[in-house]
């Protein structure tokens, strides 16, 4: 990974914020919020997936540590399905554009300008 992409991921929470305070209307402050949870939450995932790797995993051979990893997995999973919430919510919002940009209408596939 190269110092621009590493750059990119440390920057995308603040690319939301950038989002999000906004005094040009509700859907850019929307957006951003929206955005900023669902990266928290997808951190979250990755935690609980690094917790069953590195802590659950190598406990097993038990029948109580396969119901911890089992516990662990659901939450896990839980965790997940609340991604998929927050991202149907987020592709349902207006497109956050900058004030005094006019609204588009989406142009059709295969046709020509």
């Amino acid at each position: 990974m190269d110092e621009t992409n590493v750059r990119r991921v440390v920057m995308a929470p603040h690319s939301g914020t950038e989002a999000a305070p906004s005094s040009a209307g509700t859907g850019r402050a929307t957006t951003g919020y929206t955005l900023i949870a669902k990266l928290w939450v997808v951190a979250l995932v990755f935690a609980l997936g690094a917790w069953n790797w590195r802590r659950q995993r190598p406990t097993l051979g038990s029948e109580a540590a396969a119901a911890s990893i089992r516990r662990s997995a659901t939450a896990e999973l839980t965790v997940a399905a609340i991604v998929l919430v927050i991202t149907a919510v987020l592709v349902s919002l207006p497109s956050p554009r900058p004030p005094g940009e006019p609204r588009t209408s989406p142009v059709a596939v295969g046709t020509a300008r």
